[in-house]
């Protein structure tokens, strides 16, 4: 039953690569067809348009990362504060806990 399964997936896969490469080949010769200078003109732009995003992408997750740090330490630190607001508040130590707390969201 298992070697059953992993072949009707080959066979699907097959399939779907065949289809997708005629389906290519036939878009690529019909824009040819049409006009072989937009067709080099997407050759050459298509793919330096997706190293780029994937560059770009990969900077944006990083910042996201690094925002998704800053708020969980922030976080931590206003959690810490707030359950002993009693102990702050008793040593006037508002400020150095608001100090504290833009320190680790900067």
């Amino acid at each position: 039953s298992d070697t059953t399964l992993v072949g009707d997936q080959v066979t699907l896969n097959v399939n779907v690569f065949l289809r997708s490469l005629v389906q290519a080949i036939g878009v690529l010769g019909f824009m040819c067809t049409i006009s072989w200078q937009l067709t080099l003109l997407a050759f050459i732009s298509v793919p330096a348009i997706t190293v780029l995003s994937k560059g770009y992408g990969h900077y944006i997750r990083s910042l996201t990362k690094l925002m998704q740090k800053k708020l969980a330490d922030g976080n931590s630190v206003s959690e810490a504060a707030l359950s002993a607001m009693p102990t702050v508040r008793a040593f006037g130590a508002e400020n150095a806990e608001l100090f504290e707390f833009s320190t680790h969201c900067e």
